[in-house]
C-alpha cells in the first residue's frame, strides 16, 4: 500500500510528497435540482411555523420571511468571484450536503465551479454514486482539471482538506482557503432556512424550559435531581415535539450542555451528579437539529436557561435577561456584532452596578466590560463553529433577513449561569425566535 504523507525534516522545513493518486469516480447533478430540493423541503415546514409565529411578540412581521426564497449557488458565485476563485472544494458533511444535497452522502468531496449549472460529487470507484458518470479521474488534482479546464485557482475549506489531499491539488494550481468566506456565504444564506430555523427555536425552548421547571419543582420541594435525568427531561419534550411535527420531518437533539454550578462552572455534558438547593445554580445550553425524511438538515437552534438556586444566582439572573434582551434589540439591519455586544455589556453593567450586587462584588462590576471581552453571541446557520461573533473588533454588519443568537453568561468562583435567546432580523428591527405559546 502507498504511503499516505511522508514527511523530511531538513532544518526547519519540511518536504511533503503526496500518495499514490487513487482513481476517482466524477457524477454531476444541475444546480436547479439541489435548489429544489431544499426548497421542497423547507415549503413543507412553512405551516408549522406560521402557527408558531402566531404566538410570537411582533410576530405578524415573521410572516413574510418565511417564504423567502433565494438562490445559494448565485451567493456562492459571489463569493467565489471575491476569493478570486475558479471553483470550490468542499469535503465537510455539512458543506458537502449544503452544495449536493442527499446526493452527497457518498461523495468524497463536492466541487462546485463558479458560473457553472452543475455541482460535481467526487468519489472513489469502489463506490456507488447515483447519477451520471462522468468520467474516472486520476486522483484530486486529476478530478478538478476534468471538472475545471482552465488553469484557475481553487478554494477549499482547510479544516476538512487532508494534507495529502492539499498536495494534490496544489500541485496543479493554487489552492485558496475558503472556510472563512464559506461562513460568510452560510450566514447569507440562512434567511432561505428560516422556516427551520424557527421551528428548531420552539422546540429547543420548550425542552428546555420544561426541564427547568421539572427540576425546580423536585429541588424547592425538598428534593433533588440528577443532572442526567434534567437532560432525560429535555430530550423526552424534544422528542414528543419531534412526534407532533408535520409528517416527513423530525427533531432531534444537536448538544446538550447541563451543569450544576456545584460541579463545574464551565459548560460540560451531564453526568450523575445531584442537584439540590446547595448547588448554587444549574445551567442548559442546548441545541436542536431538524431534519427532513430524507435527512437534509433544515434549521438548527442554539439556546440556554439556568435555574438559579443561591441568593447570588438569583439576583444576577433577571439581570442576564435584561442584558440579553439590551443585545438582541440592537441587532438591527446594518449594525456591526461590536455594537451588540456594546448594548449587551452595557446594559449588564448598569443593572449590576445599581443593584445589591454592587457592594458585594464592587471589583467584579469594575471590571465586567474587560471580563466580557468575549462574545455575546454570534450569528446563526445550520451549524454553530465558526460563525462571526458577537465581540469586540468584529465588523461584520447584520443583515435584515440574518438569523442570531445573543447569549450572556455570569461566573463566579462559586456560580456560573447563562441566557441566550435566537433572533431575525427584519426590515422594522429583531424579533425574538425562542418563545412557545401553543401544542
Amino acid at each position: 500500500a502507498a504511503v499516505a504523507l511522508r514527511l523530511s525534516a531538513q532544518g526547519a522545513k519540511f518536504e511533503i510528497e503526496p500518495s499514490e493518486r487513487a482513481p476517482l469516480a466524477i457524477s454531476s447533478y444541475s444546480k436547479d435540482q439541489v435548489q429544489n430540493e431544499f426548497q421542497n423541503a423547507q415549503e413543507g415546514l412553512v405551516s408549522h411555523a406560521e402557527r408558531i409565529v402566531l404566538h410570537l411578540p411582533g410576530g405578524s412581521n415573521l410572516v413574510r420571511y418565511l417564504g423567502v426564497r433565494g438562490n445559494g449557488f448565485a451567493a456562492l458565485d459571489a463569493a467565489m468571484s471575491e476569493l478570486g476563485v475558479g471553483g470550490i472544494l468542499v469535503g465537510s458533511p455539512l458543506s458537502s450536503q449544503d452544495f449536493a444535497g442527499t446526493r452527497s452522502a457518498a461523495a468524497k468531496y463536492v466541487f462546485v465551479p463558479r458560473g457553472g449549472s452543475e455541482v460535481f460529487l467526487l468519489e472513489t470507484v469502489d463506490a456507488s454514486i447515483a447519477g451520471q458518470r462522468r468520467a474516472i479521474a486520476t486522483g484530486l488534482a486529476g478530478a478538478v482539471t476534468e471538472i475545471l479546464a482552465s488553469d484557475d485557482s481553487v478554494g477549499f475549506e482547510e479544516e476538512y482538506l487532508s494534507v495529502d489531499a492539499w498536495a494534490q491539488l496544489s500541485t496543479d494550481r493554487q489552492g485558496v482557503p475558503a472556510h472563512r468566506r464559506l461562513v460568510r456565504w452560510r450566514e447569507f444564506v440562512a434567511q432561505y432556512d428560516l422556516p427551520g430555523h424557527l421551528v428548531a427555536a420552539s422546540i429547543g425552548i420548550r425542552g428546555i424550559e420544561h426541564a427547568i421547571a421539572e427540576s425546580a419543582l423536585r429541588i424547592h420541594s425538598g428534593g433533588s435531581i440528577l443532572e442526567t435525568e434534567i437532560g432525560s427531561i429535555y430530550e423526552s419534550e424534544v422528542g414528543r415535539a419531534s412526534d407532533a411535527l408535520v409528517a416527513g420531518y423530525s427533531a432531534s437533539t444537536w448538544f446538550t450542555n447541563v451543569h450544576s454550578s456545584r460541579r463545574t462552572i464551565h459548560p460540560a455534558l451531564p453526568i450523575d451528579v445531584r442537584v439540590d438547593r446547595e448547588s448554587c445554580a444549574v445551567k442548559i445550553d442546548a441545541g436542536v437539529h431538524i431534519k427532513s425524511r430524507t435527512g437534509l438538515l433544515l434549521g438548527t437552534s442554539d439556546l440556554a436557561r439556568s435555574l438559579p438556586l443561591s441568593e447570588e444566582a438569583q439576583a444576577i439572573y433577571p439581570t442576564l435577561v435584561r442584558s440579553v434582551d439590551s443585545g438582541l434589540f440592537a441587532a438591527r439591519h446594518g449594525v456591526t456584532g461590536e455594537v451588540i455586544h456594546a448594548a449587551s455589556v452595557a446594559a449588564l453593567v448598569d443593572a449590576v452596578a445599581t443593584s445589591a450586587m454592587a457592594t458585594k462584588h464592587a471589583e467584579k462590576v469594575g471590571d465586567i466590560r474587560k471580563a466580557f471581552m468575549r462574545n455575546v453571541g454570534h450569528l446563526m446557520a445550520k451549524e454553530e463553529s465558526y460563525l462571526s461573533p458577537f465581540r469586540p473588533g468584529v465588523e461584520v454588519n447584520v443583515l435584515e433577513g440574518a438569523v442570531g443568537t445573543v447569549e450572556v453568561h455570569w461566573t463566579t468562583e462559586q456560580v456560573a449561569v447563562g441566557y441566550e435567546d435566537m433572533f431575525l432580523v427584519t426590515s422594522s428591527g429583531p424579533v425574538p425566535l425562542s418563545l412557545w405559546a401553543y401544542e
